[in-house]
């Protein structure tokens, strides 16, 4: 058969394989010399099981292998001794991640899919919730109920997938099922996976990754394009960014490495191919866009108070402290080097400082990859690992990176730098066992280079490196060195063993140092978890107080903080199920955050503040403007009822229930106006007695409230005591609205009113809130600094306010209609190619005939 009639499936490059064509070893037979200059490695130099067994068999190693050493590793997690969630460093577990996980988790089974949330500060739209990960499925399945004790079994669920995924694409990419084998169990307990996979959201991310992985090097070598689809849906959010940048750098490297010249034809159809997949899974992640959209609207992405302009102004070329690169070197050789948790005492942060670790082994062969290489391989392999050393040295490119948003590693280099190092050491180490050859002058460097790196004395006489961990690791760095030694100059039967001897040693150092980033760590008992304190306190027989003596809309000011972490926290709101008005999160609400900035409530130009939102608590009358109706507390003499603001209504135990004496409903009327420009010239408590005066608006917005009277700054009240908030509050004339339905997507009540009003509500102004006024659209408009509010005429007024997702419905069936119609495309061409393989064989039967 002519080599036009044959049809390739895959792409037209060859597969990853060793540049040099290695000599047989006096003594070979002539079907081993053959096997070992088989230019694509599809044969190995070995004998014995890893060369015998399927993948499969292999596979299940791996398995047997991982689903041990995870048990070891989270095994107090496991049995519920301590539950996944830390009071440490890693508080966020319990004051971002686990608040929200149960209230999504609470939303779902009483509303459906999130949509709006009352209480994310004073409200904010959260969809899609958990819908569109995996991950968030499996809590929604636990609910309130099991979500502490199911998150030990998540984050060693992880780690077994990361272990799958790793086999299938290492052994893709190198055809050689003990170096996947090798490689997967060390992606499965890197850095990354395993120690920011305490802060759940990164080892997520870290799977993913890998998955991503996978899923494009099927495209490359299998023209296999389905699931690819999946992994850029999964990447939703800031990890779009990263995944577009290292696609494109890997993308090249790949091609460029393993093609013998460089066919701008052929390298233009994979990017066609890879342009075709992103669109296809724009359509497919459409309905799920808001999770992007809602992330740029937040203040740390896109408001005035970003790291931004602080950031681009440094130096291009000037190098960070040196804490920053011993931090980088030791990290790389283990998470906990330089302490554990809250004991770390490294540059920056555990979770944000470099987390490089990917076991000793592979800084031991990393170096082996250049006798792999051809020249044109050698350039390319130092020119991507060289842009992440760029990154490295200079904090500029770091800071560019990552859009001059933060000064971190997390969510991507992180990733980015191990991946490339296991790469690197994989490819080595194949190169190894298929050649039976090493290069010693370089090992002997390598391992004096790695000790040097490892004992140098970076911080003096007071450093935070642990000595019995750097002993453990110099040991270590020797044991691997051997082995590789012993591996490729050995006897066969010696070549043979040592293999499961590297996997039992390897084995047993990814349980050692892991069971350290794991289990060193001030994590919650479950017998403090079930116990009358933390999220179980009285808090729970106060609201539930509240709640049968009171079905209204309203909001509670808590004035303690229920968390049973070390760090004070804002999101007991999600928790609990009540409304309130702080808020700790990534990604707070543009509007809330310029309400709170205006009223000078946080500071106007720190980003951190935009996380932490303590919201109104500390100013009574912002608590009567935003519907604070009540407060709890555990004072023994709470100030706002000493100040004369709020009552005390009923105690439980040690927490006190307060009414607050100033209170207005969720909709009240104004009928006078300031502008935004006064507003910000007032004095700060003169701000909270103009709010009760008068609504603000935007100062191009005037036109839209022609009719309204316009308030005198220069007059408003400024006399702050309490008997003067009253009379304001009392004498000032306006109409309230009757709530006769609330939920936190829907309100429904009437007002009645004698003259021309605008009609306020606290809900910080979201265009997808839409109201009707008897039934008829009305405009709601942006007031009081980042509220919402509607013009309601003189007389009788039904009132409904309602929150959608515009054209969910019609993304929905884009997204449905684009997963049918891939599924029908991989049919066809999986028919087409099953053909043509079958026409295939039958001609090189033909061929191969005696009539022939």
């Amino acid at each position: 058969m002519t080599a036009k009639k044959r049809k390739r499936t895959g792409h037209t490059s060859r597969p990853v394989g060793d540049a040099r064509k290695p000599r047989p070893a006096a003594g070979k037979t002539a079907t081993a010399a053959k096997a070992s200059h088989d230019p694509v490695g599809l044969q190995e130099s070995l004998p014995g099981f890893f060369e015998r067994s399927s993948p499969k068999a292999v596979y299940a190693v791996l398995m047997i292998m991982t689903t041990f050493a995870g048990i070891v590793v989270y095994r107090d997690y496991l049995t519920f001794t301590n539950l996944f969630l830390f009071k440490d460093i890693g508080s966020d577990t319990l004051n971002i991640f686990y608040p929200k996980y149960v209230h999504v988790a609470d939303y779902f089974r009483e509303y459906g899919v999130a949509m709006w949330s009352f209480c994310e500060g004073m409200g904010q739209n959260i969809y899609p919730g958990s819908i569109a990960s995996p991950i968030g499925w499996f809590h929604l399945i636990l609910g309130r109920e099991f979500l502490a004790y199911g998150l030990g079994y998540e984050a060693a669920i992880k780690v077994l997938v990361m272990a799958s995924l790793a086999f299938f694409y290492l052994n893709l990419v190198f055809e050689c099922r003990y170096t996947a084998l090798v490689g997967a169990l060390i992606f499965s307990f890197s850095g990354y996976l395993v120690a920011s996979g305490t802060w759940y959201g990164h080892g997520t991310k870290a799977v993913y990754f890998v998955f991503a992985l996978y899923c494009f090097e099927r495209l490359y070598k299998r023209n296999s394009w389905i699931l690819f689809p999946f992994a850029i849906l999964l990447s939703l959010g800031s990890q779009l960014y990263f995944y577009g940048i290292f696609f494109f750098l890997y993308t090249c490297f790949r091609y460029i490495s393993d093609s013998e010249r460089f066919d701008t034809r052929d390298f233009g159809l994979l990017w066609t191919k890879l342009a075709v997949i992103g669109f296809l899974a724009i359509l497919i992640s459409s309905p799920f866009a808001a999770a992007i959209v809602r992330i740029l609207q937040s203040p740390r992405v896109s408001g005035d108070l970003t790291y931004t302009n602080t950031l681009a102004e440094s130096p291009i070329f000037a190098l960070a402290d040196a804490s920053h690169y011993a931090t980088v070197i030791l990290r790389t050789f283990s998470s906990d080097l330089l302490g554990t948790g809250s004991a770390y005492r490294g540059w920056y942060n555990y979770l944000e400082a470099p987390a490089f670790y990917c076991g000793i082994l592979t800084l031991v062969l990393f170096p082996q990859v250049v006798r792999t290489l051809n020249q044109k391989q050698t350039i390319v392999y130092a020119v991507f690992l060289g842009i992440w050393i760029v990154i490295i040295i200079f904090p500029y490119f770091r800071y560019a990176f990552y859009l001059f948003r933060g000064d971190y590693y997390k969510s991507a280099l992180s990733m980015f730098v191990p991946f490339t190092l296991i790469f690197y050491s994989m490819r080595a180490l194949r190169h190894i066992r298929r050649t039976g050859t090493i290069n010693v002058p370089l090992l002997i460097a390598t391992v004096i280079g790695l000790l040097l790196l490892l004992h140098f004395p970076y911080f003096g006489d007071s450093s935070p490196v642990n000595r019995d961990l750097q002993l453990l690791i110099s040991v270590l760095v020797v044991v691997y060195a051997a082995m590789c030694y012993v591996m490729a100059t050995g006897t066969a039967v010696l070549r043979g063993r040592i293999q499961w001897v590297l996997l039992a040693v390897m084995c047993g150092e990814l349980i050692w140092l892991s069971s350290i980033t794991v289990n060193d760590r001030e994590a919650l008992t479950s017998k403090e978890f079930e116990s009358r304190t933390g999220y179980n306190d009285y808090t729970v027989e106060a609201l539930d107080y509240i709640e049968s003596v009171d079905s209204d809309f309203y909001r509670i000011e808590k004035y303690y903080s229920s968390t049973p972490a070390n760090f004070a926290n804002s999101s007991d709101g999600k928790v609990f199920g009540y409304y309130g008005t702080p808020s700790y999160s990534s990604f707070n609400q543009k509007f809330y955050i310029r309400f709170l900035r205006d009223t000078e409530i946080i500071r106007p130009d720190q980003e951190t503040d935009t996380r932490w939102a303590p919201g109104v608590g500390g100013r009574p009358v912002l608590m009567a403007v935003c519907g604070v109706k009540y407060s709890l507390s555990k004072d023994e003499n709470p100030e706002i009822v000493t100040t004369g603001y709020a009552d005390e209504i009923a105690l439980f135990n040690d927490v006190k229930v307060l009414k607050n004496r100033l209170f207005l409903p969720m909709g009240f009327t104004y009928d006078m106006f300031i502008t935004r420009s006064e507003f910000l010239a007032l004095r700060k408590f003169q701000k909270d007695a103009a709010l009760l005066e008068a609504f603000v608006i935007e100062d191009e917005d005037k036109h839209h409230f022609e009719g309204f009277s316009s308030r005198d700054p220069a007059t408003i009240t400024q006399n702050f005591r309490r008997s003067s908030y009253q009379r304001l509050l009392q004498d000032s004339p306006r109409s309230l609205m009757k709530i006769s339905e609330h939920s936190h997507n829907t309100i429904r009540g009437s007002i009645e009113t004698e003259k021309r009003r605008l009609l306020f509500f606290s809900i910080p102004y979201d265009s997808n809130w839409s109201a009707r006024i008897d039934g008829e659209p009305a405009t709601v408009h942006l007031v009081n600094c980042g509220f919402s509010g509607v013009i309601v005429e003189p007389g009788h007024h039904d009132i409904a306010l309602e929150y959608r997702q515009p054209l969910l419905k019609e993304r929905l069936a884009v997204s449905a209609i684009t997963v049918i119609a891939c599924c029908c495309i991989a049919f066809v061409q999986r028919r087409r190619d099953i053909q043509s393989s079958q026409s295939n064989a039958t001609d090189d039967s033909a061929a191969s005939s005696p009539l022939t």
